[in-house]
């Protein structure tokens, strides 16, 4: 029977083993998945009422994905084979990937929206409902807002790289209790990182912020409490306007 495809035919090897367990599904455009669209395969779980893992299969996804609460007890994992798995949601609405589910992990993705002179779109965006949930090793290659934007708190991003044209901030923090650990940004059109008023309690850690518009790292008056230490940034300005979180060990001009 050599040479017939299945679902789980090319997975890694720790993907498959989660995949044939029955605690995941495979997304792949060509048809050789269970779903050929990531927005079926979040319906097929939230339809269930339970979380699990969707494997995505390199290949460019034009879709806007919507990812409501999702009851039970696992973990929703949003999974790509790598880089060269990309959600592209331009022109699609206001946002390539919007969560509002708990305790939601995106990783091994890339993400963009890039919808032209006018458009307000944000390649990833936390809903307030969405507490707990984060990103690992995103890359997010263009956006006409925010490339990152956080309305829900307790979630961390790691080892993301923002990049592209991303006319506002890199990563905008609307909302507290956020960690966020070795990324980078460049070619942002505000801030690297933004604080706002709501964002207080977050952690900035081993950022690399370059060729920004205004600042690298901005905390606003009431981003009160934050912990931004060892970020290098090419010369833009750590702002700190809180007077009360811990600003130190940074290096702004790399």
């Amino acid at each position: 029977m050599a040479g017939i495809l299945t679902s789980h035919s090319g997975l890694r090897a720790d993907a498959k083993r989660y995949v044939m367990a029955g605690r995941g599904v495979v997304v792949d455009k060509s048809g050789r998945g269970d779903f050929m669209t990531v927005q079926d395969a979040v319906d097929y779980y939230v339809g269930r009422g339970v979380a699990g893992r969707i494997y995505i299969r390199a290949g460019t996804y034009y879709e806007k994905v919507v990812i409501t609460n999702v009851v039970g007890s696992k973990k929703l994992i949003i999974e790509g084979e790598s880089w060269d798995t990309l959600i592209d949601g331009t022109g699609t609405g206001t946002f390539a990937i919007e969560n509002y589910a708990t305790d939601a992990l995106f990783k091994n993705l890339s993400i963009k929206t890039t919808g032209g002179e006018g458009a307000d779109d944000t390649a990833l965006q936390f809903q307030n409902s969405g507490t707990y949930a984060s990103c690992d090793n995103i890359l997010i290659q263009g956006s006409d807002n925010n490339g990152i934007s956080c309305a829900s708190s307790w979630g961390f991003a790691n080892n993301c790289d923002i990049q592209g044209t991303i006319d506002s901030s890199g990563i905008r923090l609307g909302i507290s209790n956020w960690i966020i650990t070795s990324c980078r940004v460049q070619s942002a059109g505000a801030d690297g990182i933004h604080a706002t008023n709501s964002g207080s309690n977050t952690i900035m850690v081993a950022n690399q912020i370059a060729n920004t518009g205004t600042d690298a790292i901005e905390l606003n008056a009431t981003a009160e409490n934050c912990v931004v230490v060892a970020n290098r940034t090419n010369g833009e300005a750590i702002d700190d306007n809180s007077g009360t979180s811990t600003v130190t060990g940074n290096n702004e001009n790399a």
